[in-house]
């Protein structure tokens, strides 16, 4: 994926402004060769004129995750941990942030007949699972986690 930052200009929406500017020759090759390139970008409404690009982020949705039983574990917690971690670290820089939303799968407390709602205390700091994940080799990983 690319990620544009666009800004609306004289009178122009950021759209408009991104049609007109890829039906210019020097997009024809790219057009020809590549038609769905446009599926590749994400754009991004913003000015570099403005303090943090003239962007602000009030709510995070969280709703990556890997919900294969069957999934290797460095995978898993790569995807459901490790990222949850970062995103959230990312998030916590965010000064007008007011929600941070996280969708987990109901099988994250598989080991409960009742799942309330209400965190549930770890049984493995996340820390020390994302450290082993990363520094234990994957064969001794696999010998280790059910199948």
């Amino acid at each position: 994926m690319i990620y544009l930052l666009v800004r609306s200009k004289k009178g122009k929406d950021v759209q408009s402004r991104l049609n007109e500017l890829f039906e210019d020759v020097v997009f024809e090759r790219l057009r020809n060769e590549y038609p769905d390139f446009r599926e590749k970008l994400v754009i991004i409404e913003g000015n570099c004129a403005l303090p943090d690009l003239g962007l602000c982020v009030n709510i995070v949705f969280h709703v990556a995750a890997t919900v294969r039983f069957d999934e290797k574990i460095k995978t898993a917690v790569a995807i459901n941990i490790r990222a949850t971690r970062d995103l959230l670290t990312l998030a916590h820089q965010m000064p007008k942030l007011k929600s941070f939303i996280h969708v987990s799968t109901l099988y994250s407390n598989c080991d409960k007949e009742v799942i309330e709602e209400k965190l549930y205390p770890a049984a493995l700091d996340y820390n020390c699972l994302i450290r082993m994940t990363e520094s234990v080799p994957e064969e001794i990983l696999e010998k280790i986690t059910p199948a």
